[in-house]
């Protein structure tokens, strides 16, 4: 039998982003474990759902080198409902038991079954900040196309020609520019690559780590990405990005400064005055002010204003709500936000620092 002693915080962030990693629904018993690796010092923890792989590594103290695969989300509860500190687990051929403020023990399976992952080189590799990644991520992936039967608009483009996140569901396009920088020379590519669209299930997976910064190596068919101990492979997605360079508009006729939050508030309350059959509310831009209008049949209607900052000609434009909110709520409140339009037909270009939201009028929409 061999044993080993562990941290259970540090074992249970690693079964976490294990659980994530794996199916939550599958007819491949395998595909509930995870792979757990041994040696005196070390416990490599490895998942997959046969798309998406983890490996992380977690210090422990181990009288040998062994390898055990257990049910990962069962493991985990283990790990969540107890409170000692320190895990002590002992394998023998086909069980696992777990000493942590109470004794556990659960069957284990042949490690020879479970699909080999390796890891990947990183020594040549493109470096973003965590933090920006994880708001850029956040925001991007709110226009995704749920839905899309292309898969390209399912996913989001990773963009390293112009150092950006992209996504878009044919209604919206949310852009953000990412400090993208190169470490031990990968070199930019000449032009923009339509094709390396990451799935959401992996951006989901990599925000939810903890870390500074981010390692990252995009391949022609997948995409690699390493936080501290823990690294990540995924596919990418099959298909072309749509061009966004040619969607967002070059030119505008007006432009208005507001406040995210003073903007965001004042869409909440006219949006109460919406329905299905009517879901649009009408945005006024003035000379002087800004003013929201809406109406739901048989329930009431809506007008709010408030005093803004503007330049060019007054546009009105009906847009529908929930895609303005979800740009603005992943905005700080007090960020200035500059809107540029052109006329009630044509796209509305959000602007704030570092973030480009482009979104179409209803009028387009209903073509």
């Amino acid at each position: 039998m061999h044993s080993l002693t562990i941290n259970r915080r540090e074992l249970l962030a690693a079964i976490t982003t294990a659980v994530n990693v794996l199916p939550s629904k599958t007819t491949i018993p395998l595909l509930e474990f995870a792979l757990f690796e041994v040696e005196r010092e070390f416990l490599t923890v490895k998942a997959t759902d046969n798309e998406l792989s983890m490996i992380t590594t977690v210090p422990c103290e181990a009288d040998g080198k062994f390898v055990f695969v257990v049910p990962a989300t069962r493991l985990k509860q283990v790990l969540s409902l107890a409170t000692d500190d320190t895990v002590k687990i002992s394998v023998d051929k086909t069980v696992l038991h777990i000493e942590c403020g109470g004794k556990s023990k659960m069957p284990t399976v042949d490690p020879s079954e479970y699909r080999a992952i390796e890891p990947a080189d990183l020594s040549q590799c493109w470096q973003v900040p965590f933090g920006q990644f994880k708001t850029a991520f956040s925001l991007c992936s709110a226009s995704v196309d749920q839905t899309a039967t292309r898969y390209a608009l399912a996913g989001v483009l990773l963009d390293v020609f112009n150092s950006a996140l992209c996504a878009t569901d044919s209604k919206r396009l949310a852009i953000f520019d990412l400090s993208l920088g190169s470490v031990n020379g990968p070199e930019r590519p000449r032009k923009v690559n339509l094709t390396t669209v990451i799935t959401t299930k992996f951006g989901k997976c990599l925000t939810s780590l903890d870390g500074d910064v981010i390692d990252l190596v995009v391949e022609s068919s997948r995409v690699v990405a390493r936080v501290g101990q823990t690294e990540l492979q995924s596919p990418l997605i099959q298909g072309h990005f749509p061009d966004w360079t040619k969607v967002v508009p070059s030119a505008n006729n007006a432009t208005a400064t507001v406040l995210a939050g003073h903007l965001a508030n004042l869409i909440r309350r006219a949006a109460v005055f919406t329905a299905e059959e009517t879901i649009g509310v009408k945005f006024d831009f003035g000379t002087e002010s800004l003013c929201l209008k809406s109406t739901a049949s048989g329930k009431g209607d809506g007008e709010y204003s408030m005093p803004i900052s503007i330049q060019g000609e007054p546009v009105s434009a009906e847009l529908n709500p929930a895609y303005t909110l979800d740009y603005l709520t992943r905005l700080a409140p007090e960020t200035s936000v500059e809107v540029r339009l052109i006329d009630g037909d044509s796209p509305l270009l959000f602007l704030s620092e570092g973030v480009r939201y482009v979104q179409m009028p209803l009028a387009q929409l209903n073509v």
